[in-house]
């Protein structure tokens, strides 16, 4: 999503972009039964980063919404977005994006929302408004630019296993992290328009899950299969307009790389000119100053460029600036199968690898920067499995 399509509004512009019975207007947030097309999802924050975030939220009928938010709980800042002179509406997910946040912030923030009936033929300007509602007060923090230390937390291939994520995302809460990373294959296809929104916000949010630690999410193979894989990007916006992409927290510059799907499917994908289009891109990235300063340099995608299962293609024009640009660690899943692999002859990185869908293959892998060194750990979330600790890594820089 491009960054001129959202947009930061006082009370005042909310008013005269038509939302201001939203912004200001006392409403009482009220629990609604199972199947109430009047519900309202609690909010679910993704694309984490220190300036920014991005806040979706479910509803069950066509409604406009706007995000009230800022340092305290008075909430002095309203966002909304607006494109082509359109409030954003829908009638599953609502979407907005707060920018030009300060970094390793705390922020407070709601979800407000206005349900409007455009039918027996209103006018666009004059829909049948209903009762607003005013979700609860949450809180996050930005991600930090200056620390020296930095936790993430990252899962994959869980492939609709409702009871398996649930065990991961409580697992994950026990010893919580600056964010989630959730790499890729949330579903086995997109094959319903309802799906999209039973794997994410209808799994996150009645747990709270992403209320107050926002989750990245990266593209696999799976979640772009099938006719309602576009629909995804209602759920998950992308950065500026791409699905692959950098942020930091901390000492750690993230750069996420899209795969995409392993094999083409005549007049429906072309991965390989895809791929192409991001080895200029990377380029640029590694040249960044902030990339070569940062302690420690991340990169995440869903299909591995070494090993079993992985991307040849990838791999062959990828790999050249990755070892250029002094990636110090690279995440992946895809093979169901979790493993750590040390720098080799053909990589100067070090490759991990997340677990699979079913109760014995899935894992956690967990990362933290402290003291200028990488502490990884592969975890199990049975409580009683031991985890697999590998030597800590150190800064290059």
């Amino acid at each position: 999503m491009k960054r001129r399509e959202f947009i930061g509004l006082n009370g005042a512009a909310i008013a005269s972009a038509g939302l201001g019975t939203l912004a200001g207007q006392d409403a009482v947030s009220a629990e609604h039964p199972a199947g109430d097309p009047t519900a309202v999802g609690n909010p679910c924050l993704f694309n984490p980063d220190p300036t920014m975030v991005s806040v979706v939220w479910r509803v069950h009928q066509h409604s406009a919404g706007v995000v009230e938010y800022g340092v305290t709980e008075k909430l002095s800042q309203t966002a909304t977005v607006i494109r082509h002179g359109l409030c954003h509406r829908d009638d599953t997910v609502l979407m907005v994006h707060l920018e030009d946040l300060k970094p390793d912030t705390i922020y407070y923030y709601r979800t407000v929302t206005m349900p409007m009936d455009f039918s027996a033929g209103r006018y666009l300007n004059s829909p049948a408004r209903g009762k607003v509602h005013r979700g609860k007060i949450y809180s996050f923090r930005t991600l930090p630019t200056k620390s020296n230390i930095a936790s993430f937390a990252v899962i994959n291939d869980t492939h609709e296993k409702t009871p398996i994520i649930h065990g991961l995302f409580e697992h994950i809460a026990d010893n919580p992290v600056d964010s989630v990373i959730w790499n890729g294959d949330m579903f086995d296809n997109v094959h319903t328009k309802e799906i999209v929104t039973e794997q994410t916000v209808d799994l996150l949010g009645p747990k709270e899950y992403a209320v107050s630690r926002p989750i990245t999410f990266v593209y696999g193979n799976h979640d772009i299969r099938a006719e309602f894989a576009p629909d995804l990007e209602k759920i998950f916006p992308t950065r500026d307009g791409r699905r692959y992409f950098t942020w930091q927290n901390g000492p750690i510059q993230f750069m996420v790389l899209d795969t995409g799907e392993v094999n083409d499917v005549r007049d429906v994908t072309s991965f390989p000119d895809y791929r192409s289009e991001q080895i200029p891109w990377i380029a640029e990235q590694i040249k960044r100053p902030e990339w070569k300063a940062a302690p420690f340099r991340v990169a995440i995608s869903h299909i591995p460029l070494h090993g079993p299962w992985s991307s040849a293609d990838a791999r062959k024009k990828w790999d050249g600036l990755l070892n250029e640009g002094n990636v110090d660690l690279m995440i992946a899943g895809h093979t169901h199968k979790a493993a750590y692999y040390p720098p080799a002859h053909d990589r100067t990185y070090h490759l991990l690898v997340g677990g699979g869908p079913l109760p014995g293959e899935q894992r956690v892998l967990r990362g933290r920067v402290e003291g200028g060194k990488m502490y990884l750990r592969i975890e199990h979330p049975h409580p009683q499995s031991r985890p697999t600790v590998i030597d800590p890594i150190e800064s290059r820089v």
